[in-house]
């Protein structure tokens, strides 16, 4: 392979090289070629040096930016994430988990997991060997029996690309939030099967007794007085209400969970005639409790008559269950374009601890010492203050509750004055 030429003139005398000249002349040429062959190869290296060197720093750039990147993703993760060895010894964990479990707070890179959670009242985490081919959840449990909280972990092995078992990944959730309402909807079912079943024993119970009574004076037995006859079906009555208020807020409820507004067919509504109508339709619940209205003449406010009767009846509803008795009022006035009503009780208060949930679905407060710090189970389906909620924004107003312990607790909305 020709390098190069060099071309070599003797100018002194013009007489040819001699054999040895031309000998010594190759063996120049030939160390002249070597040279200038080492010089392109060492260029050539040079530049595939500076190539790999170009390559490995953006490797490492890439490198730090995926480290970056998966260290902001855990740290982002409200999940706890925990990552072991082949041998089940922590060797990755983000701060959410710490944070879910104490235990996993300290120093706790290198040590064996199990050990790290071994006082969990429940297993921790299945052994790695028993994960090797599926995933795994347990539910665990945190916490004193007044304020559980449940953490669930989800175990999944981690796998090299030939197969082999290197560790395991676990991910730590809090589902106290989702395990509350899975109760809560539990004790709803539970409780609307009950209240459903309550009206319908009753009438079915007094039906059955008036039936009876008009058979036996058909064949010349003794009928049932009169005034006991007029109180059975006027119990009848007031139970098919109660069941038609229930079957109403559940169809209610149903649409707003279903993305469904509730649809109003307002005019102008006499407020004050609409509310003694309820005053007095709700005085056949309670023997306990005295309702009065403390208000005089009031303008017409511009509302759906019936969501209004069905936001009344809830919170006098509420008052007469949840106060052991006295006196509930029902109060009113003109607020400036709007008319600021409240439902008054004498019960024991509201704590504000359970203000907070009053009007959330499912949201409940014991029916014992309401306010008192009491661990009475708590009654009630949990929507009728979430629908009234409702029913009150979708009029344009607000709704609040102002209580103190021992003082009892007033309900206070407000509805749209119509205008003239």
């Amino acid at each position: 392979r020709i390098l190069g030429v060099i071309e070599v003139v003797n100018r002194e005398n013009g007489s040819p090289f001699t054999p040895a000249d031309a000998e010594m002349l190759q063996a120049v040429a030939n160390q002249a070629a070597v040279a200038l062959d080492n010089s392109r190869l060492y260029e050539r290296l040079a530049q595939r040096v500076e190539q790999s060197q170009s390559a490995l720093e953006d490797a490492n750039r890439q490198l730090l930016a995926d480290k970056n990147l998966m260290q902001t993703v855990l740290h982002s993760m409200t999940d706890g994430i925990v990552v072991t060895d082949a041998l089940g010894m922590i060797r990755l964990l983000n701060p959410a988990a710490s944070e879910l479990m104490p235990e996993l707070g300290r120093d706790v890179i290198g040590q064996p997991l199990a050990r790290v959670l071994e006082d969990f009242p429940l297993a921790a985490l299945p052994p790695v060997a028993t994960i090797w081919n599926n995933e795994e959840t347990v539910l665990l449990y945190r916490g004193d029996p007044d304020a559980p909280r449940f953490v669930e972990a989800r175990a999944a092995p981690l796998k090299s690309p030939d197969d082999e078992l290197t560790g395991l990944v676990a991910v730590f959730a809090d589902v106290t939030q989702r395990s509350h309402i899975e109760q809560a909807k539990s004790d709803f079912v539970s409780f609307v099967a009950h209240e459903m079943r309550s009206p319908l024993t009753s009438i079915s119970g007094f039906s059955a007794m008036l039936q009876k009574s008009e058979n036996a004076a058909s064949i010349g037995g003794v009928p049932i007085p009169v005034a006991s006859r007029t109180r059975f079906l006027g119990l009848i009555r007031e139970e098919s209400e109660r069941l038609t208020r229930l079957i109403n807020n559940l169809l209610d409820v149903a649409k707003l969970e279903a993305g469904h507004t509730i649809e109003l067919n307002r005019d102008t509504v006499d407020f004050g005639r609409l509310a003694e109508t309820v005053l007095e339709s709700q005085r056949a619940y309670s023997s306990r409790h005295t309702l009065l209205k403390d208000f005089g003449p009031l303008p017409p406010i511009y509302a759906d008559a019936d969501k209004v009767t069905q936001i009344l009846i809830n919170l006098l509803s509420n008052a007469l269950k949840y106060s052991p008795g006295g006196v509930v009022i029902l109060e009113a006035h003109r607020s400036d374009e709007w008319l600021e009503i409240t439902v008054r009780d004498q019960g024991p208060g509201i704590a504000p601890e359970q203000r907070a949930v009053l009007f959330s679905r499912f949201g409940r407060t014991p029916s014992e010492a309401r306010g008192s710090g009491s661990r009475a189970k708590p009654t009630g389906t949990g929507l009728g203050l979430f629908l009234t909620k409702h029913l009150v924004e979708t009029h344009g107003g607000k709704i609040w509750v102002e209580s103190e312990a021992g003082k009892g607790a007033a309900f206070k909305f407000t509805l749209p004055v119509a205008e003239h």
